[in-house]
């Protein structure tokens, strides 16, 4: 029967391939990567793999500014001890040290516009941090106050931005 130092030993190779969190790509994509690590030492049956040893897991591939505190708690002081909390808190540290709170982030969209010279993936990639984690009724009439030559329809859930 595996244990739980056989987990880690399976998930070693797999984790090892996943650089340090610092920002280099949006949190959910990153998240999604560690958490293909665990699904694997999860298929593997141990009890002891339970929620709050996933988090030390993807705690301690955080770096950098996305050190979590200890006591890990998110904004609204709870603790931070399930993978789901773990990636709001995330989602939350990633917007708060590449943009700010959401009113800067509203303030630094409301700058931006579509130039001439951008393409539609372009700004999409350029905005995208701005946009990320801010309420989608928020986050439109911004977008569409400056994107006059861009036709923009929500297409399942998912911002779609398309040349006309």
């Amino acid at each position: 029967m595996a244990t739980l130092p056989d987990v880690f030993q399976a998930m070693a190779p797999l984790l090892a391939q996943i650089p340090q969190y610092g920002e280099q790509e949006l949190p959910d994509t990153y998240y999604n990567k560690v958490m293909q690590a665990i699904s694997y030492g999860t298929s593997l049956g141990v009890a002891a793999f339970n929620d709050i040893v996933k988090v030390t897991v993807l705690s301690g591939k955080m770096a950098e500014r996305f050190v979590p505190p200890n006591p890990f708690n998110d904004a609204a002081s709870n603790a931070v001890n399930t993978p789901a909390l773990f990636q709001a808190w995330l989602r939350d540290k990633y917007r708060e040290v590449k943009i700010g709170t959401a009113q800067a982030s509203m303030k630094a969209l409301m700058h931006e516009k579509f130039h001439t010279i951008d393409t539609p993936e372009t700004y999409e990639k350029r905005i995208c941090p701005y946009v990320d984690a801010m309420p989608y009724a928020d986050a439109l009439p911004i977008l569409c106050s400056h994107l006059q030559y861009l036709k923009i329809w929500n297409y399942r859930s998912k911002l779609v931005i398309q040349q006309i």
